[in-house]
């Protein structure tokens, strides 16, 4: 598999899930009292996060991979949030209103 061909995956799955990220959003909007509370943007839903760690971790998998293989590299970052210079805006767009990547690291800087 090559990285242009896992984000087309991924892309597939996030614009799956953009409207139902969007009305989660929206109605967590609407269900505000009071003072208001901060609300993330439609790319904080919680399935859109599974799936952006998990491609993630694919892009890393690829790149143990292609270490192996002589294949190319790509930061899992970087696959991620450049949008493999194709025509996915809306991807792009949509994955890039997250305030950070929801990847944490072990004390040994191993991506968790």
């Amino acid at each position: 598999m090559t990285h242009d061909e896992l984000y087309d995956e991924f892309a597939a799955e996030i614009r799956a899930l953009m409207p139902a990220a969007r009305a989660w959003r929206e109605e967590r909007l609407r269900g505000q009292t009071g003072l208001p509370r901060h609300v993330g943007p439609p790319a904080s839903h919680p399935r859109v996060i599974e799936v952006v760690r998990r491609y993630y971790f694919a892009c890393d998998r690829l790149n143990q991979e292609n270490e192996e293989s002589g294949g190319d590299w790509m930061s899992p970052a970087a696959f991620l949030l450049e949008a493999q210079g194709r025509s996915y805006d809306d991807v792009w767009t949509f994955v890039t209103e997250l305030p950070f990547l929801p990847i944490g690291y072990d004390a040994d800087g191993n991506p968790v």
